[in-house]
């Protein structure tokens, strides 16, 4: 069953929840607006998402390589334009992957009041950076409630669990997977297929004479006595996890037999 100071750590980490919403929420509106940030310092890069720019027929005066572009890989050329609008007349370069105009061929720019070019028109860059914000808005907004919502379901079926009879203990083997997971299988005798490895997820770890911690610890791997709880939700086991002074409660999905 859980110990008073692990129900303790358990209902503070509640408590934190709104918080953690919180900051979820400021992160993502202040990474909305770095895209913006990046684009908008840029010379006339202002006034052309405010439609100041005119489209003129450009004619090109030369063509040169520069490297080659990521995505998709082609070839990235400098084009040189020559232009004449209402701002006056004057020259400038764009970037373009693949398909370069001919050099003394005419191409369409949009020329801003400082004299920069743009290949894209307004609406099509306001566009494309507005894209470009909702989905680094939504990417994190995303990643974030997930671990969030996540960690708060563990933790409510462990409270739930941890008042509860746990079944007599089992033999397992935890060690760390790749990108940080953390595995358990079971030893002889097994109540599932040999050498399965289960995916579990730290909720609770406490040691004697320290504060309990929902932080996985860096020494899990090893062998542990598991604990297993009765079933509170349909696809969801708990179990504590005991070795020595040490006692640790997760959460893990039973693999299919």
């Amino acid at each position: 069953m859980l110990l008073p100071d692990e129900l303790a750590a358990l209902q503070a980490a509640e408590a934190r929840y709104p918080r953690n919403r919180l900051i979820v929420i400021i992160v993502t509106l202040v990474l909305t607006f770095v895209p913006a940030a990046i684009y908008l310092p840029g010379a006339g890069n202002l006034d052309h998402l405010l439609g100041k720019d005119e489209q003129v027929d450009a004619v090109v005066e030369s063509v040169n390589t520069n490297g080659s572009c990521r995505k998709p890989r082609r070839t990235r050329y400098v084009i040189e334009v020559r232009w004449e609008s209402s701002f006056g007349s004057g020259s400038d370069t764009y970037t373009q992957c693949g398909n370069p105009p001919t050099t003394g061929s005419s191409v369409q720019v949009w020329v801003g009041p400082s004299g920069e070019v743009s290949r894209n028109s307004p609406t099509a860059d306001l566009i494309g950076l507005t894209a470009i914000s909702l989905g680094v808005a939504a990417f994190t907004a995303g990643i974030g409630f997930v671990i969030i919502i996540t960690s708060r379901r563990q933790r409510q079926r462990v409270l739930q669990a941890g008042v509860m009879t746990l079944a007599a203990p089992v033999a397992v083997e935890v060690s760390r997977g790749q990108k940080s997971t953390v595995l358990m299988r079971h030893l002889p005798p097994q109540p599932h297929p040999p050498g399965r490895n289960t995916q579990i997820g730290v909720v609770l770890y406490a040691q004697q004479g320290s504060t309990p911690t929902t932080r996985t610890p860096r020494n899990i791997a090893g062998s542990w006595w598991m604990y297993l709880a009765p079933p509170v939700h349909k696809s969801k086991r708990n179990a504590l996890l005991y070795r020595g002074q040490e006692r640790c409660w997760i959460d893990f999905t039973p693999p299919k037999r």
